[in-house]
């Protein structure tokens, strides 16, 4: 019987660049924002394009987050599916 704690769960680099991205859109979102990055350009532009770039890296993050949960609910339902088939081959 499979211990389902021993094994170790990989993330598929497609989901890694997915959150680096996330996380640098927020990031420069924020240095836009408190302008670290543009001092020169005016407050109501930074402000503005810092949101846009904070909301989408959100948008991202919670995107990616659903789609990892999906793709790990149908692994369980795929184990369920092969354990039911098991038991129905033994009796």
């Amino acid at each position: 019987m499979k211990n389902r704690y021993s094994r170790k769960e990989t993330i598929s680099p497609a989901i890694v660049i997915n959150i680096f991205t996330a996380v640098i859109l927020f990031v420069i979102g924020f240095l836009l924002i408190t302008g670290i990055i543009t001092p020169y350009i005016s407050t109501e532009f930074r402000v503005i394009f810092g949101i846009i770039f904070m909301s989408y890296g959100i948008f991202r993050s919670t995107t990616i987050y659903s789609k990892w949960k999906a793709l790990k609910q149908e692994k369980k339902r795929e184990e369920m599916k092969e354990a039911r088939e098991k038991l129905l081959k033994h009796d």
